[in-house]
């Protein structure tokens, strides 16, 4: 029997229910349940079945969900400026900020995107900075 994957799922999911409204969406979604009971996937891998499935139906909407994390609240300019260029980045049309005062950092951002973490913190530039002094 081949190992169902919650990326799998979830992509079927969002494909079942693409376009679906009313009667048809509840057909689906009640099919879902039951296949998710059947293979006993409704305990801990649900979570991480609806999380993939949230990503995947951002990804389809063109939203992008960030997480930054900084020392200090930051300017409205500053925020602008990442949302601009993660919109480009991405190619995302719609960007859902959530900032997090981090009070662990010492300066500078970590921009967290699904699985994607940009880390412009102070703590790693000093980081890596060490690495390469004592590689040289």
């Amino acid at each position: 029997m081949a190992t169902l994957k919650n990326n799998d799922i979830a992509y079927a999911l969002h494909e079942a229910t693409v376009g679906k409204t009313g009667k048809e969406l509840d057909v689906v979604l009640n099919n879902a349940a039951k296949f998710l009971t059947r293979h006993r996937l409704i305990g801990k891998r649900l979570n991480l079945i609806l999380d993939k499935l949230h990503n995947i139906q951002n990804k389809d909407a063109g939203v992008i969900e960030v997480k930054i994390s900084s020392k200090n609240k930051l300017s409205h300019t500053s925020l602008n400026e990442i949302e601009s260029f993660l919109k480009k980045y991405y190619r995302g049309e719609t960007i859902h900020t959530e900032e997090e005062i981090d009070d662990s950092l010492i300066g500078g951002v970590k921009i967290q995107i699904g699985d994607d973490i940009i880390d412009l913190t102070l703590q790693n530039q000093l980081e890596q900075l060490q690495k390469y002094l004592l590689k040289s």
